[in-house]
């Protein structure tokens, strides 16, 4: 069978859209791509699923090889009378970065954690996961951070960033697009997270619980 490449990409628009869409059809769904496949072997035809979380529903993309090099790859969202942005920013993950133990880590979080770490020697994905452990863990300390507590924590935010004095600190959170208010916040969370390290020994014994915390925990990324 010979056809033109603007003949198989409509032709793969239109199989896409016939796709059934529940989780217990993925099958079916592989097959009919195969079958279509095999009838153009020179586009190389993958079929790559998504499973949406939470829901009995997935969305596909289809991947066919271009004649002159590279790869095309296709999307179709078939209309089910709701709109795809509110379809996707309703659903229960799509503000959550991570979640471990059933617990979210939320965008705003993620990003002042990774601003307040300032860390490179370890992977973003690590870092987000234990900050969300830290955060279940002080989330059952009632007593709110002193003054004292949470200059320290700024103390060593700006240390570890090389940030000197007031007028730096403030031009950097300018920059970062930071608002004083959110950077004192953070500040007294990094305070009682401060508490939870003096709990151990040692910084290898606080690694430690946080490796073991990690491995035992359920863990499930909605972005990254």
């Amino acid at each position: 069978m010979t056809t033109t490449f603007e003949n198989d990409l409509a032709d793969a628009v239109r199989l896409l859209r016939e796709l059934p869409r529940g989780r217990e059809h993925r099958d079916q769904a592989r097959a009919r791509v195969a079958a279509w496949s095999a009838e153009r072997p020179g586009r190389e035809a993958e079929l790559v699923i998504d499973e949406t979380p939470g829901t009995g529903r997935v969305s596909y993309d289809l991947l066919i090889a271009h004649p002159d090099g590279g790869t095309v790859g296709l999307t179709a969202h078939v209309e089910d009378g709701l709109p795809w942005i509110v379809d996707h920013s309703t659903h229960w993950a799509a503000g959550q970065v991570v979640s471990v133990d059933g617990v979210g880590l939320s965008m705003p979080a993620a990003l002042y954690a990774l601003r307040s770490l300032g860390t490179r020697d370890r992977r973003i994905h690590e870092q987000l996961v234990e900050y969300r452990i830290l955060l279940s863990e002080i989330e059952q300390d009632e007593e709110p951070a002193s003054r004292e507590e949470v200059q320290r924590a700024a103390d060593t935010f700006r240390q570890r960033r090389g940030l000197i004095g007031q007028e730096q600190t403030l031009a950097w959170l300018a920059e970062m697009g930071l608002p004083q208010r959110a950077f004192v916040a953070q500040m007294e969370t990094e305070a009682k997270i401060a508490r939870v390290r003096a709990r151990f020994p040692s910084e290898d014994a606080f690694k430690a619980w946080l490796a073991e915390r990690r491995r035992t925990s359920d863990i499930r990324w909605h972005w990254l």
